[in-house]
């Protein structure tokens, strides 16, 4: 049995093809507006805190960064009898214009 084919006229139920009420369709330009200041307070407030990531993120990519230059470092100097190159021209081990540093 079909609900609408029993349902008088003068009933309080009415059946609509669509789910929204009659005359409300879509958001109010209003509505929309208030939403968009709401996302824009929030980003505002988690900016500074995405910045502070984004600076811890930088600073252990470059430690990484040097870690690997000094185990590459430690490495050829392992290699190449303790000897490194490019470094303080005090410390040269063989002639004075050397570029060789010897490391005990």
């Amino acid at each position: 049995m079909d609900p609408r084919k029993h349902a008088s006229a003068d009933s309080k139920f009415e059946f609509r093809n669509s789910r929204f009420p009659k005359g409300r369709r879509a958001f109010t330009l209003i509505e929309l507006l208030v939403v968009i200041a709401i996302i824009a307070v929030l980003m505002a407030i988690l900016m500074p805190s995405l910045n502070i990531a984004r600076e811890q993120a930088r600073s252990i990519t470059c430690r990484g960064n040097v870690r690997t230059l000094l185990i590459a470092w430690l490495i050829y100097k392992d290699e190449n009898d303790a000897r490194l190159v490019g470094g303080f021209p005090e410390r040269v081990t063989e002639s004075p214009g050397s570029p060789w540093v010897q490391i005990q």
